[in-house]
This record gives C-alpha cells, sequence and structure tokens, in this order.
C-alpha cells in the first residue's frame, strides 16, 4: 500500500498577546485566530477549510497564586484527510482521540509558587465535539484533571520544566513539559 499524500494550504492570521512571557505567564492574554483553505488548485490532494481559535487568560491574583484559563476550538468544512480532523486537546486525553468536524477545549489551570522556584499545579478541563462524521463516535462528557510540578531551570529566561499527571475518560497519562 503506497500512497502520496499532499496537503496545501494558504492561512489568514490574527493574534494578540499581552502576556507578560510566553514559558510561564503570570498575567495577560493570548488570542490567536486562525483560517485556512486547503486546494488542489494550490498543489494539494484536498479541499477544505479549517478554522482555529485559541484564547488564554491569565490572572496574578497575588504574589503566590496564578490563574490561567484557556478556550480551543477548531473546525473543518470540506474533504480534509483523516489526520487533519480537529481533536480534542486537554491533558489526560490522547491526542486524536476524539475528532469530528468541530473540536474544543475549556480548561482553568491554578498555579501556587511555594518557593522561589518551585510552583504545584492543578488543572481541570471539558473537551466537546460535533458534527456528522459517522466514524467518529464520542462521548457526550469529555473530561480530564490533573496537578504537576514546575521548576525554574533558567531564571535569565523565565524557563521552567515540570511534571504533569493527568486522568481522562479513560487512563492516567504523565506529560513533560518545557514552558506553559
Amino acid at each position: 500500500l503506497e500512497t502520496q499524500i499532499k496537503d496545501a494550504g494558504l492561512a489568514a492570521r490574527a493574534s494578540y498577546d499581552s502576556r507578560d512571557n510566553t514559558m510561564n505567564p503570570n498575567r495577560g492574554q493570548l488570542v490567536d485566530l486562525s483560517l485556512w483553505r486547503y486546494d488542489t488548485a494550490i498543489g494539494g490532494n484536498y479541499d477544505y477549510w479549517s478554522a482555529k481559535l485559541k484564547a488564554l487568560s491569565f490572572h496574578h491574583l497575588n504574589d503566590r497564586f496564578t490563574l490561567g484559563l484557556r478556550l480551543e476550538v477548531t473546525t473543518v468544512k470540506g474533504n480534509p484527510p483523516f489526520f487533519n480532523y480537529p481533536w480534542v486537546k486537554l491533558r489526560g486525553i490522547p491526542a486524536m482521540r476524539y475528532q469530528d468536524e468541530l473540536a474544543g477545549a475549556v480548561e482553568v489551570e491554578a498555579r501556587y509558587r511555594f518557593a522561589p522556584k518551585w510552583e504545584v499545579l492543578g488543572f481541570a478541563g471539558k473537551g466537546f465535539t460535533g458534527g456528522d462524521i459517522l466514524f467518529f463516535e464520542n462521548p457526550r462528557n469529555i473530561h480530564s484533571a490533573g496537578a504537576g510540578v514546575r521548576y525554574q531551570v533558567i531564571q535569565a529566561q523565565n524557563v521552567w520544566m515540570g511534571l504533569d499527571v493527568a486522568k481522562g475518560n479513560e487512563d492516567w497519562n504523565g506529560y513533560i513539559q518545557v514552558g506553559h
């Protein structure tokens, strides 16, 4: 079985970023909107549209406590390849587990700095899918929750590394994190 897949597209993108830093933000927002057109006229094998909205908001409540909020929604319209159908992106949910023409997630994260270079965090999220693709059978209740720890490895660039564990609908998952 030999096949050649070409997926070519053009994008328009708008982004706003007021976060105090990108590695471990304590305050500010990121809003990113992109619209893609994939087309056989520009060299691909598929004709479809894809749109994505990502919004992050960070709130520094005091010297030790930061609250983070996330909304991410992706949709496709047309005839995308199977690997470009949107999927729920949450810690605790394996990649591409829950897919359809529309997929998204909302998540909240609370970080607590208990020492100058150490933080602990807890997070919880809810995912959703929608569409008419019969191949995808998704549960109505897609959720995850977990906890983690962070250590500031390079202070000058504010680089943090850490470990997260999360439980989704089915299993526990572990993650090594660099930055946010």
